[in-house]
């Protein structure tokens, strides 16, 4: 029997929708170029039901998503990393992982793994862009990136710049540490602003206030550490441009 299969989860279950074929099943999408290398004859009586992979991913993404619900974000990681080595196109897994492993960081790694989270967040914007299809799925996908960046950024400054200010008579012998982390929190906030104003803020306008929303709370902390940076020139013409973009996109209705 001639099939189209998913390549990702061997389901049988696809659906074309404008120029994309996507599983039902896991949700991976493919262009029709793509078709030729998905058609696959199928013999029932020896290939293993298609559904078995299917509902193993499907068993993944409940445990992950329960474990995330209770803040177990040790067991979140373990199934978040699983589903992504079966799915490496699934914009969740490959980036709530890193979420994950963030929430889990040492002040010392704050600085990392904020950068780290600002090229997970580029990589989940243009999956989420290409992948989904469904609006409803699309925007509830921005909203999580939405949450998660802000969470990161927002605990991992918070958590280094008191850390920092607690240090008292010996503050300036750390200054360089607290840029170390607290900068890439404020990249982070951009990056995440940046990538989904990019990409989606034209199809999805209700996204304008939670960006701005990000943007704002970048600057406040770029402000916050404006002192203690090099290059104060560079860093005051950052603040403006996004200022001006905060400025721009406010009076777009």
């Amino acid at each position: 029997m001639i099939k189209v299969v998913c390549s990702i989860c061997g389901s049988s279950n696809m659906v074309k929708s404008n120029d994309l074929i996507t599983c039902r099943d896991c949700g991976m999408s493919f262009g029709m170029n793509e078709l030729p290398n998905l058609i696959k004859e199928v013999d029932t009586n020896t290939v293993k039901p298609v559904n078995q992979p299917d509902d193993e991913i499907k068993n993944l993404y409940l445990l992950a998503r329960r474990a995330a619900q209770q803040n177990n974000d040790e067991l979140a990681l373990k199934y978040y990393e699983q589903i992504a080595m079966k799915c490496p196109f699934d914009w969740e897994s490959n980036y709530l992982q890193v979420y994950h492993r963030a929430k889990r960081c040492k002040i010392s790694d704050i600085g990392e793994m904020n950068t780290r989270l600002a090229g997970a967040i580029q990589t989940a914007v243009d999956l989420i862009e290409t992948r989904l299809t469904n609006e409803n799925e699309i925007l509830n996908a921005c909203n999580v990136i939405i949450y998660t960046a802000d969470d990161i950024a927002t605990i991992g400054f918070e958590s280094a710049y008191d850390w920092w200010d607690g240090t008292t008579f010996v503050k300036n012998s750390f200054v360089q540490d607290m840029i170390n982390y607290t900068y890439p929190c404020v990249l982070a906030l951009y990056k995440a602003g940046d990538a989904l104003s990019a990409k989606l803020l034209q199809r999805f306008p209700q996204l304008k206030q939670p960006i701005i929303n990000l943007w704002l709370k970048g600057i406040n902390y770029h402000k916050t550490i404006l002192r203690n940076l090099a290059e104060k020139d560079y860093h005051r013409n950052m603040i403006e441009s996004y200022e001006n973009k905060v400025n721009y996109f406010s009076n777009i209705r």
